[in-house]
């Protein structure tokens, strides 16, 4: 069993990762996260608002009633705020 050449990859792995962490830069990072955790709020808050304007409480109507039409909705006007959310921070 040759072994050689794995040990070969593995060293080009590690030169190509460390190139990239020399480009990387920390705000890049903060940024990223920032966005990250302003779009999930985004999302809860158009979810939050989704609830207030339907006649029924999703809530009841998802965990109690178990309806999956309900759940269906909610995951699409989730994904479509996210979508939308994701195009305003590009």
């Amino acid at each position: 069993m040759d072994v050689g050449g794995t040990h070969v990859e593995l060293v080009g792995v590690a030169v190509q990762a460390s190139r990239i962490a020399e480009k990387l830069n920390i705000w890049d990072l903060v940024s990223t996260a920032t966005y990250g955790l302003l779009g999930m709020a985004l999302s809860v808050i158009g979810y939050l608002i989704f609830d207030l304007i339907t006649p029924f409480s999703l809530g009841k109507e998802l965990v109690e009633e178990k309806n999956v039409a309900v759940g269906i909705v909610v995951a699409g006007i989730i994904i479509g705020i996210s979508i939308i959310i994701a195009a305003a921070v590009s």
